[in-house]
């Protein structure tokens, strides 16, 4: 059996993408998710799809919990983007927009792109600042104190874009005190407002109105691809799934949703390490204890902490040292080795599967296959991993993969987002192509 396991798509549809084909053109039987399906990235929708298509099962990951519940311990970036993912997914953004786009509707909530052409520009005339609004409306602002219109053509507050009078550059002038001098404006200021207020511009847009689409089959076509989604989102499991020997967590053994294991921990972090080691038993057929592993996600890093390797690489060295005889041979001593240990997937390599020397017999481990969607060891290539489990009393294997992507892709689909009004940062797509 051949298991695809991923983590961390994070909304990136062009990552999971890549991921799907890689996997098809290695072989795998069936494909596991350990959570953030979405967060950060401009496609939540579709990942969630995808995972419902692919995978036989997904956990439940802090950005999942914290768009369908609250987001806890976030950073304002964070907790902006899975806000906007939860108007995407739960509450009906991405399907509104979907509508709109079909029917030649406004784009909900987003803005308009007629706002970024020249001709739907502001106008300074003076210290009146002319602006178009979506709904076709021109308005007049000044930030000068004592500034007036004399001549015989102003424009009044929401005026019909339609209706605009040209000024009369003999006539038309602006008279406001600068300091202690008196500016008048006129001829040079009237031609550029002419100018602007004859620029073809385009139709406003209806806008979508639940009240007048919600019969169109297109709406309900897309409520109800809607509802099997969003029961999926709410059925995914929030702890842990036994995966054959393998306790399988988006977090932590110990914490399964929100706690990091950082590589780091390895040198500063040895209780949190030995609280979840602790955690990875379980009971086998005849009631008694016994050891397990664990596949977890959440940091994004691609490798695996192993416990006790110092214990265990005396253990084979001891069975090593024992001659035909049965005595044992003397051995050196050694300099006492930390007890756990961080084994990373080497930057560079686009396959690894950890050898016997890596990944020892009898010692426990915690996988990370890193993130489909958002990698942070400083390699922007997605990271996944294949488990082969071994027959007949073979062990299993592990293959570590990286797979390339089109970033560009990803990044321009958040830029496009944030031109629209979505509140997401640029940092979002600004951290792709470096890996972190």
């Amino acid at each position: 059996m051949r298991i695809a396991i991923v983590s961390d798509i994070h909304a990136n549809l062009a990552a999971f993408e890549a991921v799907l084909r890689h996997a098809k053109s290695v072989g795998y039987d069936k494909m596991v998710c350990l959570g953030d399906v979405i967060g950060y990235g401009p496609d939540p929708v579709e990942c969630i799809d995808l995972v419902r298509e692919h995978c036989e099962w997904s956990l439940l990951g802090n950005h999942d919990f914290a768009a369908l519940y609250e987001p806890t311990n976030f950073n304002a970036a964070a907790r902006d983007a899975v806000f906007w993912t939860r108007g995407e997914t739960l509450e009906q953004g991405w399907m509104k927009r979907q509508f709109a786009i079909a029917r030649g509707l406004a784009i909900p909530s987003q803005r308009s792109s007629a706002a970024k052409s020249a001709a739907a520009a502001p106008c300074m005339v003076g210290s009146y600042r002319y602006e178009l609004t979506e709904g076709g409306k021109v308005i007049v602002r000044s930030h000068l104190a004592g500034a007036r219109f004399d001549g015989p053509t102003s424009v009044p507050l929401s005026e019909p874009a339609d209706a605009l009078v040209p000024l009369d550059a003999e006539s038309f002038s602006i008279r406001y005190l600068s300091g202690e001098s008196e500016v008048v404006q006129g001829a040079d200021d009237a031609a550029r407002f002419n100018t602007w207020a004859a620029a073809p511009r385009r139709t406003p847009k209806p806008q979508f109105d639940l009240k007048v689409h919600r019969d169109d089959p297109l709406w309900q076509e897309l409520l109800a691809a809607q509802r099997p989604r969003v029961d999926f989102m709410f059925s995914i499991s929030p702890r842990q799934i036994l995966l054959d020997r393998y306790i399988c967590v988006h977090a932590s053994p110990s914490r399964p949703v929100n706690e990091y294991l950082f590589p780091e921990d390895v040198a500063q972090g040895e209780r949190k390490l030995r609280r979840n080691f602790g955690a990875l038993t379980l009971p086998d057929a005849s009631g008694n204890s016994r050891r397990v592993s664990a596949l977890v996600g959440h940091t994004h890093c691609p490798g695996f902490l192993l416990e006790e390797r110092d214990e265990i690489e005396s253990r084979l060295r001891e069975a090593a040292a024992v001659g035909a005889t049965g005595q044992q041979s003397l051995l050196a001593p050694e300099e006492p080795s930390a007890r756990y240990d961080w084994i990373a997937f080497q930057k560079g390599l686009t396959e690894w599967s950890p050898t016997d020397r890596d990944m020892l017999p009898g010692c426990r481990f915690i996988l990370n296959p890193g993130s489909v969607g958002q990698p942070r060891d400083h390699d922007p290539r997605s990271s996944y991993v294949i488990l082969e489990e071994g027959e007949n009393g073979a062990p299993d294997r592990f293959t570590f993969y990286r797979v390339e992507y089109d970033i560009a892709r990803t990044q321009e689909r958040i830029r496009d987002h944030i031109d629209r009004g979505a509140p997401l940062k640029d940092w979002l797509w600004q951290r792709l192509e470096r890996g972190e």
